[in-house]
């Protein structure tokens, strides 16, 4: 039998701004976010590439 899911946990202070402040205002475009979507990009197209048959 599954075990039963528990409660997420209140957000408070710092943390609870941060997740409004990017819930109204996008996620910051770091360096390290940047990478992050290059690199996926890349497995993308090299995973929808069509191989000689």
């Amino acid at each position: 039998m599954a075990k039963p899911i528990s409660a997420t946990p209140v957000v408070k202070g710092k943390a609870a701004r941060r997740i409004l402040d990017e819930m109204r205002n996008g996620t910051p475009n770091t360096p390290k976010r940047v990478e992050t979507i290059r690199r996926a990009d890349e497995v993308y197209q090299r995973s929808t590439e069509s191989k000689p048959g």
